[in-house]
């Protein structure tokens, strides 16, 4: 399955420093996803496709694989987590592609959505266009 999901918040979105913003995230947290609710449907195997919270043209920036069942994150606001392991990640929010682009209506996003296998295809064909293979170093 596919999921859009998102990166940053709107107190701290991820408009800069793309690559960097995850490096320092998974340093400090691990190479999880977080959620404020148990992502049920969410299995090993699935992508997810990240999309910059804040970001005027809702900017499809990053693909991950998730490689851990959900579990408690011991986090506050985002009591559960996936373990997952970023595949791509665009630099810059003008290399990235948009959610229009890639046939995701990504208005109204809270957390996550299931996209279809089309769209999901499409946004990680994308994706690993646009950015390039990501490494923690």
């Amino acid at each position: 399955m596919y999921w859009l999901v998102n990166s940053g918040t709107r107190d701290d979105p991820w408009l800069e420093r793309i690559v960097e913003r995850y490096r320092e995230w998974n340093l400090e947290r691990g190479d999880v996803q977080m959620f404020p609710f148990r992502p049920r449907e969410m299995d090993v195997g699935d992508i997810l496709i990240h999309r910059v919270v804040g970001s005027p043209t809702a900017a499809l920036v990053a693909v991950g694989e998730v490689v851990g069942l959900p579990r408690p994150s011991g986090d506050e606001r985002w009591p559960w987590q996936v373990e997952r392991r970023l595949l791509y990640v665009c630099a810059t929010l003008g290399t990235a592609p948009t959610a229009e682009r890639a046939g995701i209506a990504a208005k109204g996003l809270r957390v996550m959505k299931r996209l279809s296998e089309p769209q999901g295809r499409l946004a990680q064909q994308l994706i690993a266009a646009a950015g390039s293979p990501f490494s923690n170093e």
